[in-house]
């Protein structure tokens, strides 16, 4: 459902959304895009600290508090609730949490990933 490039020891600063570059989150040189695919979409917000940026499929008649492409300025209690609704997400998604501290890759029904932070290297 996506692409990524992130260097975990060289990004910093904030995560928005670059249409000209074939549609994908930017933050420097870091780069995550979404498949573009009429049964998909793409949705970001941020607290000023963490960023979410979600693909899921989408859910006909589903409310949503995600509703951008580009990451929306939220307080943190509905930026817990838009992480709480990705965890709820009754057809297929992928969202990514990013902030200072690394970057979080979760999927739901039934998917696993890890968290990666600066200071955790793959084997």
């Amino acid at each position: 459902m996506l692409t990524m490039s992130v260097n975990l020891r060289t990004g910093t600063g904030p995560w928005q959304w670059c249409d000209q570059r074939d549609g994908c989150w930017t933050r420097g040189e870091d780069r995550i895009r979404p498949l573009a695919n009429p049964a998909l979409e793409a949705r970001a917000v941020t607290d000023g600290t963490r960023t979410l940026m979600v693909v899921r499929e989408r859910a006909a008649d589903r409310a949503s508090l995600l509703r951008s492409t580009a990451p929306v300025r939220v307080d943190a209690a509905v930026y817990a609730r838009a992480l709480q609704e990705c965890r709820q997400w009754p057809l297929q998604s992928v969202w990514i949490e990013a902030g200072t501290d690394g970057v979080r890759l979760e999927t739901g029904l039934g998917g696993c990933a890890r968290s990666i932070s600066p200071t955790t290297r793959s084997s």
